[in-house]
């Protein structure tokens, strides 16, 4: 079974020195677990798009989410923050 999800994430803090949207997506694909491949979909001067997918079973949209949080998380992506809603 495969399982797709779309993730946006955003600059979460208003000037300073930010990596680029396709910097932050490549860390962040980096900093996710094996099983989830990543596919940048789109960027913005502030924010980017990617689609994750797996085939997986036990992978579902909250594990997903739960893994680009606990990306987001880690000191090199401390200004982005997940899109939600």
């Amino acid at each position: 079974m495969t399982v797709e999800h779309r993730v946006a994430i955003q600059i979460a803090v208003s000037g300073g020195d930010v990596s680029a949207p396709e910097t932050a997506a490549v860390r962040l694909a980096s900093l996710l677990h094996g099983h989830w491949s990543v596919e940048l979909e789109e960027c913005t001067a502030s924010s980017a798009v990617l689609r994750l997918v797996t085939h997986e079973p036990a992978a579902v949209v909250g594990s997903a989410e739960a893994a680009v949080d606990a990306a987001l998380a880690q000191p090199e992506l401390k200004d982005w923050a997940r899109v939600t809603g």
